[in-house]
């Protein structure tokens, strides 16, 4: 017998949007507030982290929701790419 690969629709999860013309989607938590845009080769890219440890608890909690999914996750290669600073002057 073959086995067959269940057919898994990433659209039951909760605050999720499919973007057809960029074969992307997009998952956004509360808490940490962020937003996930997961592409269809597997990569994940996360915004919205106030620090670098808020990042990674992001992205292990998208891992787990995807994990939850039934979609097989090896979180590797973590890593902060890109950090904005912001101040107010008088």
């Amino acid at each position: 017998e073959e086995e067959e690969t269940p057919e898994i629709d990433i659209m039951i999860g909760v605050n999720v949007e499919y973007r057809r013309e960029n074969g992307m989607v997009t998952m956004k938590l509360r808490r940490p507030y962020t937003t996930a845009s997961i592409w269809s080769s597997g990569r994940v890219t996360c915004t919205g982290a106030t620090s670098e440890d808020q990042a990674k608890v992001a992205a292990r909690r998208y891992a787990r929701a995807l994990e939850k999914l039934g979609f097989h996750v090896r979180f590797q290669n973590f890593r902060v790419v890109n950090v904005l600073g912001t101040c107010r002057m008088p």
